[in-house]
């Protein structure tokens, strides 16, 4: 499948990040620069009057072709760019079910600048966009837009399971693109480091080696990028992949596996990194359990 992004855009700071991204992501194709759509949003209201809905269409949709001006003027001549104004029962709604229509591999959403940190606020439409969207979604960290930077380390967390083993499949082949380095990040748990300290040093020894056994692996079987690196951390799995973060310019993570449909559904440590990453943040779907079973849901 061709590569087609899709850049949530309302003239925002955040938007303005999330379209940077998009490009950068876009661009790094392979074959040359991607599709990009540039999709600004707007919500349905429940009104039964047909001439007030269809007014408030007129309506909303002119402030979209507002929005998209600015847009037109950031993305400037790049080719392959459409700029369309979405809607649906919620602005999150209205950017999966674009990209549905539009065949879209990525949503590129934005943070809030809100506050000192620039975060994913729960409840927002960027929450809200990751949770079931039928692809991948990548979240801008707060000032990307300002400091525009090449992706030069991408990393991944990795726990051995099927989800992180998609997320490293993805991370692997972002890391080829951009020929960027590829660090893949496992972290103990803290209940485990603790279980292993009760048990005696040789028995969390053992967990220790186990893990170190389970990155050399992942790392053994990645190929076409010329620098793979792998680090073990202990404590808590979101902080301590939020302080990784810092070092990164990508974090990919995979999303759990709930159901047969193909879907982005975050977790707990997926829902927290998608609001604390330092870096840029690409969540990716589960698996299908079947094509047949995805079609009859």
């Amino acid at each position: 499948m061709q590569d087609h992004v899709i850049a949530a855009y309302d003239a925002s700071p955040g938007a303005r990040d999330a379209l940077t991204l998009a490009v950068v992501l876009a661009d790094a194709a392979p074959g040359g620069p991607a599709p990009l759509t540039v999709a600004t949003v707007w919500r349905e209201l429940p009104i039964d009057d047909a001439e007030h809905v269809a007014a408030f269409a007129r309506h909303e949709d002119e402030r979209g072709e507002e929005r998209l001006a600015s847009a037109r003027t950031l993305v400037g001549d790049r080719p392959d760019t459409r700029f369309v104004v979405a809607h649906g029962t919620s602005p999150a709604a209205a950017l999966q079910r674009a990209a549905r229509e539009h065949g879209a591999t990525c949503i590129v959403v934005g943070t809030s600048h809100q506050g000192p940190l620039g975060r994913v606020l729960p409840g927002s439409v960027t929450e809200q966009t990751l949770h079931g969207a039928p692809c991948h979604v990548a979240v801008a960290p707060a000032g990307f837009a300002d400091e525009p930077r090449t992706i030069a380390t991408v990393g991944v967390a990795f726990d051995d399971s099927t989800e992180s083993h998609e997320a490293l499949a993805t991370g692997v082949e972002l890391a080829r693109r951009h020929h960027a380095t590829l660090r893949i990040v496992k972290v103990l748990d803290e209940q485990v480091v603790a279980y292993g300290g009760l048990a005696g040093e040789a028995a969390l020894e053992r967990i220790r080696e186990h893990a170190r056994g389970v990155l050399r692996h992942a790392a053994d079987g990645v190929e076409g990028v010329d620098a793979v690196e792998t680090v073990l951390l202990e404590g808590s799995v979101p902080v301590r992949l939020a302080a990784a973060s810092r070092a990164l310019d990508l974090l990919v993570v995979g999303s759990r596996s709930n159901g047969p449909i193909k879907r982005v559904l975050l977790g707990s440590v997926s829902s927290r990194l998608a609001r604390e990453s330092a870096c840029a943040l690409l969540a990716v779907p589960h698996s299908a359990a079947s094509p047949d079973a995805a079609d009859a849901a």
